[in-house]
């Protein structure tokens, strides 16, 4: 990723030349129950959970059984103070706002004993104007976090029919009427944990003349010859004044240096936006992942005064690059695809919920870590789920420099809301502020209304007569309309200019359309029971979500969870598992492929291979079939607690099988092999935008590395296509598909790019022999290197240390007299290394 640096300067005449500044105040902040008395010291940002942990007033409620035990902090109010200084010359100042950039939720501010405001949304930001209530010296600052449940409950009660919330594990779901995330309300992968707190930064933001109140970056044309922008620059004025506006770029072999002066403004006191082009010559693209570098460029409005002093500031990083949402009418339905740079491209990634359940956890540092490792799993694309927050800026700049394009919804999912004024209000200002966030991300790619509320209404019954009334149902819908099919996408048109997408999936996976057209969710393995080769039928044009279960790392259970019981009747294993029919779907779709394990850590172990084999089976059934489908969005990447879930890397970070095999399927060449009771074919899928020649062999042998059959031919590999480029008939070759494995390479002149193996039987009907493995180990620069070899088949074999250790592959097939070559980083006791295979 490379930076290009364009500056943008407003230039003002002014008397007054203090720069905007901010004054956090994040801390020296106190807190306690409001009916108690001792004041207790607070992080800022924070919740009162974490501060309550942090005081040991209540114990983690990730461990054990504790998230039981802390379900009370919801129903209380929280107080919050902080002291500081203002001096006599921030009073000097024009303007002095206090900005909140996140507070959690129901809030009531005073500053000096002097009511503000109060606050009833998560996901906004409060700015106020506090000049007049400051004084010199002291000032006191308090916060009043009303419980979220009780606050909600008069809202929730004047509503006369109940609106539905599956998720929500509160008495009443009063989730529908609050506008905090979701998930805090209880998922069946997340705890109920009703945090309050000021979850983000505070501060005190000192301006004269004029300041900058957003800038968009609108990209109007695009050429390999030049980018035309227009910049929008908003600011506020506080006086009348007269501007100048300079823009300069700084060279960086790209950029020509150019100066454009333009007549005066008069500034009128109040909000106001100015429009300057801009052209870039000879512009770099932004590319996702694995199709070229991300590109980036740093522009900066600056706006000075007359002698160059600098009054306000505001930078935005942005890519040069197109991208089209393409539906296209054809033969079954209708096409769902992304176009980037002209190009249709495969979307292969993941969905995401927050990182923490405690979000002031979650820093820059962890969100470098987890969009690092997406672009390192070849996932080009993420799902912001609407079940949990708008993601912090770090985020979506990791996902711009990692190259990784973002579905993002808006914070509704898998319930239904309120459709009067108030709500309606509140809704729009969220809506504003995030787009008006987040709209100049080239990682940006789609806005969606929500998650699985329209299959909801039309799919799992809750239009059905026996729930509502014709009166209420027709309210519930059309009060869903005027949210997701006119406040949003009007909200957008206003502010941005991205394809909006009302809800995802457009059709259920129970209907026949949700295969043809749109987006998908296809949960008939999971929640119908179906077997995994289903995957392989049930393929739509974009596969926004799919998944199954596995347990997290033995480590993780040893950290959170010493006493699970292997019957998952403890009250551990239950707190643990938040799906009602987590534990016995795991165990019948194992049964149905391996042999069932006694031992906890066998099982943990058998269940992670189990999800892998699943979501592999997905991924390649849905890349093979493009372009009839396009995207292929497992569910899902992370945690926020330990928990079994669907995820790929649990809440500690370490990888399950699941991750291992993802990194490998949404690789750039995929060999996918598809067989009948008579023949086996051996498709290469391809994201390289050019054709390559390459060698394809195919190996069939015994699990002893005994040859039964082998044949190399040359092929010229199509780029950016899925097709097939070779057929064998079985009844050519005798063997037993018992005691065989299928090994398929695709090479070029640097060696193996691709490679793949296969099974004629499920792994419980394998005839393993014991194998002896042969391990030694390296030392080299950046960690150990691990050789292995052993003359039989081992089947997936795990490298295991207690450390959370990178290894560059685990989970995989070691093929008898095959030697492997594994990796590994952040090591300190590579002596504690174990090794676990299904043999």
């Amino acid at each position: 990723m490379k930076k290009y640096i364009v500056f943008l300067c407003v230039i003002a005449t002014s008397n007054l030349f203090a720069q905007t500044q901010r004054i956090e105040l994040n801390q020296n902040w106190t807190f306690k129950k409001e009916q108690d008395t001792k004041w207790l010291p607070a992080a800022v940002p924070g919740t009162v959970h974490t501060d309550l942990m942090q005081n040991k007033l209540i114990p983690d409620p990730f461990f054990g059984t504790n998230e039981k035990d802390v379900q009370w902090v919801e129903n209380e109010n929280w107080e919050y103070q902080t002291q500081f200084t203002a001096t006599k010359e921030m009073l000097a100042n024009q303007n002095i706002e206090l900005v909140f950039k996140g507070l959690d939720t129901y809030a009531e501010i005073e500053l000096n004993n002097q009511k503000i405001a109060s606050t009833d949304n998560m996901f906004r930001e409060w700015r106020y104007d506090v000049k007049k209530l400051l004084k010199e010296g002291d000032n006191i600052l308090k916060i009043k976090f009303l419980s979220p449940y009780k606050t909600a409950l008069p809202v929730f009660d004047k509503i006369p029919y109940a609106l539905p919330a599956d998720n929500d594990r509160g008495e009443k779901h009063t989730s529908v009427v609050t506008r905090k995330a979701p998930y805090q309300f209880g998922w069946d992968w997340g705890p109920r944990l009703l945090t309050s707190g000021i979850w983000k930064p505070v501060y005190l933001e000192l301006s004269n003349t004029a300041k900058i109140r957003n800038v968009q970056i609108v990209q109007k044309s695009l050429t390999k010859e030049k980018a035309e922008l227009e910049i929008r620059t908003t600011f506020e004025s506080f006086d009348s004044k007269t501007i100048f506006l300079k823009v300069s770029y700084q060279p960086k072999d790209y950029v020509s240096i150019q100066d454009l002066r333009i007549m005066p403004l008069t500034l009128k006191k109040g909000i106001q936006t100015y429009i300057s082009a801009v052209t870039i010559n000879n512009p770099k693209l932004w590319w996702c992942n694995g199709l070229g570098d991300a590109q980036l460029y740093d522009i900066t409005v600056y706006l000075t005064s007359t002698d160059h002093l600098t009054l306000d500031s505001l930078e935005e990083h942005i890519g040069l690059r197109t991208i089209e949402v393409v539906q296209e009418p054809d033969s079954v339905g209708k096409s769902f695809y992304f176009k980037v740079n002209g190009v249709p491209v495969f979307m292969k990634g993941a969905n995401t919920i927050p990182f923490d359940n405690f979000l002031p956890r979650v820093t820059k540092d962890v969100y470098k870590n987890y969009i690092q490792q997406a672009a390192q799993s070849n996932i080009n694309m993420l799902r912001v789920w609407g079940g949990g927050i708008y993601e912090d800026d770090e985020f979506y700049n990791q996902c711009d420099e990692n190259g990784i394009l973002v579905w993002q919804d808006f914070m509704f999912a898998c319930s239904f809301y309120p459709g009067d004024t108030a709500f309606l209000n509140n809704v729009k200002a969220e809506a504003e502020q995030n787009i008006i966030r987040l709209r100049n991300h080239p990682s940006l790619a789609l806005w969606c209304g929500n998650n699985e509320i329209d299959e909801a209404w039309h799919n799992w019954g809750y239009q059905a007569a026996n729930k509502y009334s014709v009166k209420d149902s027709t309210e519930i819908w059309e009060n869903y309309k005027a949210l997701f099919h006119k406040l949003l996408p009007e909200v957008i048109a206003q502010n941005d200019s991205r394809f909006y997408w009302a809800s995802s999936p457009q059709f259920g996976w129970g209907r026949p359309q949700s295969l043809k057209q749109g987006d998908s969710h296809y949960w008939g393995i999971w929640w119908g029971d179906s077997a995994f080769s289903t995957y392989k039928n049930k393929v739509g044009r974009f596969m926004s979500e799919y998944g199954f279960q596995a347990f997290p790392d033995k480590q993780t259970f040893k950290q959170y969870m010493p006493d699970f019981d292997r019957a998952f009747s403890s009250p551990t294993a239950q707190t643990h598992q938040k799906n009602w029919k987590g534990y016995p779907t795991i165990k019948k779709y194992m049964g149905w492929e391996y042999k069932i394990p006694e031992k906890l850590d066998d099982y943990i172990y058998t269940s992670q291979i189990l999800q892998a084999y699943g979501i592999k089976t997905a991924i390649e059934a849905h890349r093979k079939a493009m372009p009839y489908c396009m995207g292929s969005l497992y569910w899902q990447f992370n945690d926020c607690w330990p928990v079994i879930s669907w995820s790929g890397i649990d809440y500690t970070g370490r990888w399950k099988a699941l991750q291992y095999f993802v990194k490998k399927a949404f690789a750039s060449d995929l060999i996918v092999i598809d067989t009948t009771d008579k023949n086996t074919d051996i498709w290469i899928v391809s994201d390289k935008l050019q054709d390559e020649k390459a060698t394809l062999t195919v190996r069939l042998m015994d699990f002893s590395g005994k040859t039964l059959y082998k044949k190399s031919t040359k092929i010229n590999k199509k780029g950016n296509t899925s097709a097939r480029y070779f057929t064998f008939n079985h009844k050519d070759i005798a063997f037993d598909p018992a005691q065989c494995v299928l090994q398929v390479e695709l090479l070029d002149k640097k060696g193996v790019i691709a490679d793949n193996v296969h099974y004629y039987r499920s792994p419980k009907d394998l005839k393993f022999t014991q194998p002896a493995i042969e391990k030694s180990i390296k030392v080299v620069a950046d960690g150990f290197e691990i050789r292995l070899k052993a003359h039989t088949l081992v089947k997936n074999l795990y490298l295991f240390l207690p450390e959370n250790v990178d290894f560059s592959d685990n989970y995989f097939d070691l093929l008898p007299n095959q030697e492997r070559i594994i990796k590994c980083k952040n090591v300190t006791n590579i002596n504690a290394l174990e090794i676990q295979y299904l043999n």
